[in-house]
């Protein structure tokens, strides 16, 4: 027969194990804050511009934003969105520019080594060459 402390220590394994799932904890898409910072690529070619140097600020909260600095004394781009981790890599789904919502939202993915971030695949923004973003 179970004493009333047995019971109340069973409620609270009970009600520990709730929290646990609930909180997100062991969610393989929760946001890392390993990845929250901000991570920034080399001077890139761009065909109507200078160059270019794409900055990626990731805030522990989920939210996301992709600076995009054309080097031709303009304003830079800046598009919005949230970030999740799967199987360990970063994906990054962007969904306004400068403000206003996309059509159709962006994703990008990323691996990580060490203190880079490296796209994974193919993009219409990047290419099948992909970037490099080091952790600033």
């Amino acid at each position: 027969m179970l004493t009333r402390l047995g019971l109340v220590l069973i409620a609270a394994v009970v009600i520990a194990v709730v929290v646990f799932a609930l909180s997100g904890a062991n969610d393989d898409n929760a946001p890392e804050e390993s990845y929250a910072g901000t991570w920034r690529s080399a001077l890139l070619p761009a065909a109507s511009s200078p160059g270019r140097i794409v900055s990626l600020i990731v805030d522990a909260d989920g939210s996301v934003a992709m600076i995009s600095d054309f080097q031709n004394n303009e304003p830079p781009v800046s598009e919005e969105g949230q970030w999740v981790t799967d199987a360990g890599a970063l994906v990054v789904t962007l969904s306004t520019t400068d403000g206003n919502p996309l059509f159709r939202p962006i994703r990008v993915s990323f691996e990580r080594d060490g203190d880079t971030i490296r796209t994974v695949g193919s993009s219409d923004q990047f290419g099948s060459e992909g970037i490099t973003l080091r952790k600033q």
